[in-house]
């Protein structure tokens, strides 16, 4: 009994001699060659998932905005348009006659350079369609004169990194509606983020 205690305790100091000496001497290749091959790995996961989780997140953000910049420019198309007592349509522009008497117009501001809302609002003094007319630099003129141009939607309420655009609009005198081709808004590559197709607004007429 007494011999197999003996050897008990003489086993147990060896591995104890050979744990320390383990220890002593660090790492063998083979286990750094592990451990460096474990934290590339980790860092190659983090260093690509990052970014592509950045992406995603951007992507969320402006499709979001783009959603919120359309309905507000729909929004305001209609409060204009709804009230509004004739229609008539020249190229890509609006013109109806307020219901305070004058007329007015909802154009694409081709001329602007900074990603803003894109739409504005054009005031007229005349009262008569047949007095307005396109003056030969492409903006808005008449033989009254312009009162005034505004954003059709302010830019604080649309992102700076977006921009509304509509096009081939039409107007139906029968039915009083107003057809507005597309709807679609942009970001600063001109790609498109959101749209709507055929979007009608019934007017005053």
């Amino acid at each position: 009994m007494s011999n197999k205690k003996q050897d008990f305790a003489l086993l147990v100091r060896r591995a104890l001699g050979r744990m320390r000496a383990r220890k002593a001497a660090g790492f063998t290749l083979t286990e750094m060659l592990a451990t460096m091959l474990i934290m590339v790995m980790v860092t190659t996961m983090v260093a690509t998932g990052i970014p592509a989780a950045q992406k995603a997140y951007l992507k969320t953000v402006n499709a979001a905005n783009a959603q919120m910049a359309l309905s507000t420019t729909l929004s305001a198309m209609r409060n204009e348009l709804g009230m509004a007592k004739d229609v008539r349509i020249s190229g890509n522009d609006i013109y109806y006659l307020a219901d305070e008497g004058w007329w007015e117009s909802i154009t694409n501001n081709s001329k602007k350079t900074d990603m803003v809302s894109g739409l504005e609002k054009w005031y007229y003094q005349g009262t008569t369609f047949e007095t307005l007319r396109l003056d030969t630099s492409g903006g808005k003129s008449n033989a009254d004169g312009i009162t005034g141009a505004y954003d059709l939607v302010p830019d604080k309420s649309i992102t700076n990194e977006l921009r509304v655009e509509f096009e081939n609009p039409s107007y139906d005198k029968d039915t009083k509606v107003v057809t507005i081709g597309k709807v679609v808004v942009k970001d600063k590559l001109n790609q498109e983020l959101a749209q709507v197709s055929d979007y009608k607004i019934r007017t005053r007429g």
